[in-house]
């Protein structure tokens, strides 16, 4: 079922309540008029009976159809002695009018209508009390027939009742074609919106009069939509080109050592042809390239922990002693480099242990390939406000300015510029530790002059 039904079916079913109750709150309305009406009639009536008569005859006739009748009642008093009031012999009336035990108490206090019926037909009775010296000696009664008035009001609900379904019909109608108009700018939104996605034109826009109003705020939600849409594709797209950069790198990577011990074992098959001078150059080659594909391996692993986010348990570590730590273990990275270390200061982080070892071992690894005989690797460790910094600094052969957008990639043709017989995945497994530790990383070069990286992690 469509809105536009819906909504149509739903108000016309509002308007159906809606006049249902007018019509019962109208026919309630006449109904009370019509026997207040006709009671003050009766009222009149029966006051002219008592004046006129007085209480001495028992039957009056009236002109037309109205019957009037005294009826008198003797007064009595019962053991507890309260008045009561006792029915009359009826017998001698013509036709009698009936007087229930309300309107009986009724006359004692006051006048009392009801509606009676009288051989088959609704009679209006008004009964009113006959007084001499305050007391009430009898009752006078006077009736009119209803059927009129209830003919009327029959005529009337039906009336209601045509004019209803008349009403509800045509609000339908009305109702559908209004939907239909304010429905108008969704359908062309819808359109619109198809036609985006048929297109994949996620560049295109809508466009709305209603600026200021539901329309206006939904086109504009659409379009906030589209655009994080074409935000989202457009680094879906970037990241496959860098994943295929990645496999086609990896792939390369893996190619040459295989071939390289591929090679190699199949000279090794020839046997005693070879020298052993050169089945010893044979075997050192072998060797050199199964440590390379180890340590792309194990580079590889590093980066799926990083990136998974559960690759890591965190907790609170004390960083000046990883920076001692690893500052000991790295003298053999630095070999003939001095190593200066600056971690006087305490600093608590909520990190891992080993993530943070192997981020400094990456740096120190990172600016020791760059930096001559002779040179200085410095680790520097400080507090900066709410957060702790690790620094590794080198005055190497620096980082070329177009470079350093990209360093921190896998695979990047600058980072490979810079070490040709490096794997390129260092510096990213380094920033994707540091992320998957609330830290980050960043680089800072002087062509010539040496470059240093910072990690800045979340102070405890």
């Amino acid at each position: 079922m469509s809105l536009r039904l819906r909504l149509a079916l739903g108000l016309s079913a509002l308007v159906i309540v809606a006049a249902a109750i007018f019509g019962v709150f109208v026919h309630q309305t006449a109904y009370r008029i019509a026997r207040d009406d006709l009671r003050r009639r009766l009222t009149e009536e029966a006051g002219a009976i008592i004046n006129r008569y007085g209480v001495s005859r028992r039957e009056l006739v009236l002109p037309g159809e109205a019957t009037a009748r005294l009826e008198f009642f003797a007064r009595t008093r019962d053991v507890t002695g309260l008045a009561a009031i006792i029915p009359p012999d009826l017998t001698a009336a013509n036709r009698p009018l009936p007087l229930s035990s309300a309107g009986g108490g009724g006359a004692r206090g006051g006048s009392w209508s009801e509606i009676v019926i009288v051989d088959d037909e609704s009679l209006l009775v008004h009964t009113e009390p006959v007084l001499v010296e305050n007391s009430v000696i009898g009752v006078a009664q006077v009736a009119r027939s209803f059927e009129a008035e209830l003919a009327g009001l029959d005529t009337l609900s039906q009336q209601l009742l045509a004019g209803s379904v008349a009403m509800t019909v045509i609000a339908f109608g009305l109702i559908w074609l209004a939907i239909g108009i304010s429905l108008r700018p969704v359908d062309r939104l819808t359109a619109a919106v198809e036609g985006m996605r048929a297109r994949r034109d996620y560049g295109r826009r809508l466009r709305t009069p209603y600026a200021d109003g539901e329309m206006g705020r939904l086109a504009m939600a659409i379009d906030g939509l589209v655009s994080e849409a074409e935000d989202a594709y457009q680094r879906a797209q970037s990241n496959l080109s860098a994943q295929q950069r990645f496999f086609a790198q990896v792939s390369h990577e893996l190619r040459a050592p295989l071939t390289t011990i591929r090679g190699n074992l199949g000279l090794l098959q020839r046997g005693a042809s070879v020298p052993d001078p050169d089945r010893t150059e044979i075997l050192r080659d072998a060797i050199d390239e199964a440590e390379r594909l180890t340590r792309l391996v194990n580079e590889l692993s590093a980066m799926s922990r990083a990136a998974s986010p559960h690759g890591l348990r965190l907790e609170p570590v004390q960083v000046r002693d990883i920076v001692f730590d690893v500052a000991r273990k790295a003298r053999m990275i630095a070999r003939d480099r001095r190593l200066l270390v600056d971690a006087g200061e305490d600093a608590l982080v909520n990190g891992n242990r080993d993530a943070i070892t192997q981020i400094l071992i990456v740096l120190i690894d990172n600016a020791a390939k760059f930096t001559q005989a002779g040179g200085t690797i410095g680790i520097q460790l400080r507090r900066e406000g709410r957060d702790v910094a690790l620094t590794v600094r080198d005055n190497g052969s620096g980082v070329a300015p177009e470079v350093l957008p990209v360093i921190f990639e896998p695979y990047q043709a600058g980072d490979l510029g810079r070490n040709p017989n490096g794997l390129g995945l260092g510096l990213a497994i380094a920033r994707q530790l540091a992320e998957a530790q609330g830290g980050r990383i960043s680089a800072d070069s002087v062509p010539g002059e040496g470059s240093a990286f910072t990690v800045i992690f979340p102070a405890l």
